[in-house]
Parts: C-alpha cells; structure tokens; sequence
C-alpha cells in the first residue's frame, strides 16, 4: 500500500465518486414502467429540486394491510410521504399515477426536522 494515493485507501476514493455519481440518480431502463405511470416514474427517477441541487432518492413500498395493498411514497430528503390503499397492485399503481396529476397531492409532512437538500459537486 506504499504508493497508493491520498484518499485511495483501500479503494475509499473510488467508493466515494461512485457515491457522488449514484446520486446523480441515473434512471432505469424501464420503458413500459415510464409509458404506463409517467408521472410516478418521473417522480422516482428524478432527484433534483432545483439546478444542481437535490435530496436522497424517493421511495416506494408495498406491503399488505389486512387484506389490502398499502403503497407508501416517501420524499425523506423533504420529509414527506403519501399513503394509499388499494385492491390490487394494479390498482394502487393507477391511483398513484391519478394522485400525482391532479391537484397538489395530499402529502404528510414531519416539520420537526428541515429537508436535506444537497449541493450537486461531482468532479469530472
């Protein structure tokens, strides 16, 4: 390890740009997913709130609730989230899509802490 450069440590220094680039947030190559639900694809692919700033990634999870489809979408670097229930994952899907294009979703926000916006650095 005698001619490894600061900050390469044990490869830190290369794990840190990958860090920096993944948060950049590339989107997946999901064509029928971006067809299908536009707006909520948009929405867990795009991470910036303004140029060259932008918050952890947003979150989606589907779990059972006693015999329903519960769908929760969390902003955590805005600390908001938004919960809906459904029959089907179909379903869910279709009222999240609705939700996101009409009038300002019903969003829950916690207002103990701030949002955690970043700064975009990334070296090239």
């Amino acid at each position: 390890m005698g001619k490894a450069k600061a900050g390469e440590y044990n490869g830190l220094g290369l794990l840190y740009r990958m860090r920096q680039a993944a948060e950049l947030n590339p989107p997946p190559n999901d064509d029928a997913f971006a067809k299908a639900y536009p707006l909520l694809f948009s929405l867990l692919t795009s991470n910036a709130v303004d140029e060259g700033k932008y918050v952890d990634g947003v979150s989606l999870s589907i779990r059972n609730a006693a015999g329903d489809w519960k769908f929760t979408l969390g902003v955590p670097g805005l600390r908001m989230y938004r919960d809906i229930l459904a029959s089907t994952v179909q379903a869910g899907f279709e009222q999240l899509e609705q939700a996101l294009g009409s009038k300002p979703a019903d969003w829950k926000v916690d207002t103990r802490k701030s949002a955690r916006i970043k700064e975009q650095k990334i070296k090239k």
